[in-house]
C-alpha cells in the first residue's frame, strides 16, 4: 500500500464527524434537513441516545459507503465497454455464416429483442445526437449513455444455441475471462445484486439495511461484504483493473476504517448506554 492513499484517507477522515458540536451548528436543524425518516434506520447504532445523535452514525456510515463509488464506476464502465467490443468482434465472425445479421459495429441497434432495452438504446442514440456538438457521434457516446441494467439485459439475450444471434457460448470467456466455473444464470444473478447495491447507493439509501443486521458491527460488516462483492465481479471482468484498485490499498483501508468507525461509535455511545441503565436502576 502506497503513501498516497494513506495521506488521502487521513485528510478525508479529518472531515468525518465523530461527535456533535452544538457550538458550531444546531443538530436539530440537521435532523430536520435530513428528515427523521431517513435517519430512523441509524437508531440501530444509537439505541440509548436521543434522536439527534443518529446524525453521527449517519455521517460515518455515509462516508464509509462512499468508498464503493470508485469500484462500482470501474465495474460499470468496464462491463459496457467489454460487451460492445467482444460482441462486435463476435458478430463480425458470425456474419460470415449468417447474412441475416446486421452491421456488427451497430449490433446495439438490431441484436436486442427486449422492448425496454431497445427503447433505452434508442434513447441513448437520441441523447447523443442532441448533445454532441462540433463532431460526429461515435459509438462511445452511445455506450456511455447505457445503464448497468441494459448491460445485464443484453447478457440474457438469445440463449438458444441454434440462433444466429446467440453469443454466450462463444463469448463468455472473453467477456468474463476470470469467472471460472460460473454460468450465465449465476453471473447475471450476481450482477443484478450489484445493480441493487448501485441503485441504493446512488439514491442515498443505506446499503447495509438488511433484516439480518442487528447492530453497528453487523452493519459495517455488510458494507464490507458488498464492497467485496463488487470487487469480485470486477475481477471476473479484468484482473488488471482489479489489481490496480487492490494495489492502491482501498480494500485494506476500508476494513481498517470500518473497525475504527465501529470502535468510535461504541466509545461514543457507551457512556449514554451506561447512563441509561443507571437511570433505570440496573
Amino acid at each position: 500500500m502506497g503513501w498516497l492513499p494513506s495521506l488521502l484517507l487521513n485528510y478525508i477522515m479529518k472531515g468525518v464527524k465523530t461527535q456533535i458540536d452544538t457550538n458550531t451548528y444546531n443538530p436539530k436543524e440537521i435532523v430536520a434537513a435530513l428528515s427523521a425518516e431517513r435517519l430512523k434506520p441509524y437508531s440501530l447504532f444509537t439505541p440509548y441516545a436521543d434522536e439527534i445523535h443518529s446524525i453521527v452514525p449517519y455521517d460515518l456510515v455515509q462516508w464509509l459507503s462512499s468508498m464503493l463509488f470508485t469500484p462500482l464506476q470501474y465495474f460499470e464502465v468496464t462491463l459496457r465497454n467489454r460487451l460492445y467490443v467482444v460482441l462486435e468482434k463476435h458478430y463480425t465472425w458470425r456474419r460470415k455464416k449468417y447474412k441475416v445479421l446486421g452491421d456488427p459495429a451497430e449490433w446495439l441497434k438490431w441484436m436486442p429483442t427486449k422492448k425496454s432495452t431497445i427503447q433505452k438504446v434508442n434513447d441513448a442514440y437520441t441523447f447523443a445526437q442532441r448533445n454532441v456538438k462540433n463532431r460526429p457521434v461515435v459509438i462511445g457516446d452511445i455506450i456511455s449513455g447505457l445503464s448497468l441494467g441494459v448491460g445485464i439485459d443484453i447478457l440474457k439475450e438469445h440463449p438458444k444455441k441454434g440462433s444466429p444471434y446467440h453469443f454466450w457460448t462463444f463469448t463468455q470467456n472473453k467477456i468474463f475471462p476470470n469467472a471460472k466455473n460460473q454460468n450465465r444464470e449465476t453471473i447475471c444473478a450476481e450482477l443484478l445484486g450489484i445493480k441493487k447495491i448501485r441503485n441504493r447507493l446512488f439514491h442515498h439509501e443505506p446499503i447495509w439495511n438488511e433484516p439480518s443486521v442487528k447492530n453497528c458491527h453487523m452493519a459495517l460488516s455488510e458494507i464490507l461484504k458488498q464492497y467485496e462483492r463488487v470487487m469480485r465481479a470486477l475481477r471476473w471482468l479484468s484482473i488488471d483493473v482489479y489489481m490496480f484498485l487492490w494495489e492502491e490499498g482501498r480494500e485494506y483501508l476500508l476494513k481498517k476504517q470500518a473497525l475504527k468507525l465501529s470502535n468510535s461509535l461504541l466509545e461514543l455511545f457507551s457512556e449514554k448506554k451506561n447512563n441509561s441503565l443507571r437511570s433505570k436502576g440496573r
